[in-house]
């Protein structure tokens, strides 16, 4: 039985997908997934690294970058916490947070979901201005008009994929920018992670497997 914070989750009117939805009423929604056994996840658990290759694939086939990525627990259990984004041109920006626990005969995974909303950019915009004022300085790759040094892969620097993380969604620029969706997603990210609750005893996988505490 898993178990999530009513005072901070609203049900989604059920709908064709099967999932099970909510929201914080605050731009984030969470969706729910009980999934088979993924023992590639299970098995790296013990190595960051390992953790961090597995996401960094995952998100990089679904045409997102890597934010950031940790082992953690969930209840006392072994678990991953991961976020990505993805930057399409001329389109909002989404950020996606997501905390697995594989279990030994299957798996919950539960994502967040946030996406820019008006005018998009200010806060990268923002941060590099700063930066810049603070003296930094970035050298522009002939190739692509990319500028040097501002965004990459988190841990592995020499990875070329898409939507890379930039300076500006360092965790330490979230207070200046409530409510940008990346900070609204680490913000429930840590919440959930404090809260979520996984009863194993007795469980009966015919009946609902959610619930409010």
């Amino acid at each position: 039985m898993i178990e999530i914070d009513e005072s901070v989750w609203k049900q989604l009117p059920e709908n064709d997908s099967g999932l099970v939805e909510f929201h914080d009423g605050n731009g984030v929604k969470l969706v729910i997934h009980q999934i088979g056994v993924d023992a590639e996840l299970r098995e790296r658990l013990s190595d960051v690294n390992k953790v961090r290759e597995y996401y960094r694939a995952n998100f990089t086939e679904q045409g997102m970058g890597l934010v950031e990525c940790i082992s953690t627990t969930i209840d006392d259990i072994p678990s991953a916490k991961a976020i990505g984004k993805k930057i399409e041109q001329g389109q909002p920006g989404l950020y996606v947070g997501t905390i697995a626990v594989p279990l030994e005969d299957q798996s919950f995974v539960f994502s967040l979901f946030s996406q820019e909303i008006g005018v998009t950019g200010i806060r990268d915009t923002a941060i590099l201005t700063k930066l810049m004022s603070e003296g930094k300085q970035f050298e522009t790759e002939e190739s692509t008009g990319k500028m040097i040094g501002w965004a990459q892969d988190p841990y592995f620097p020499e990875h070329d994929g898409p939507c890379l993380r930039n300076l500006s969604e360092d965790e330490e620029y979230d207070e200046l920018f409530p409510d940008h969706p990346l900070s609204k997603i680490r913000l429930q990210l840590l919440n959930l992670e404090k809260s979520i609750k996984i009863n194993l005893s007795g469980r009966d996988k015919k009946k609902t497997w959610w619930n409010f505490w």
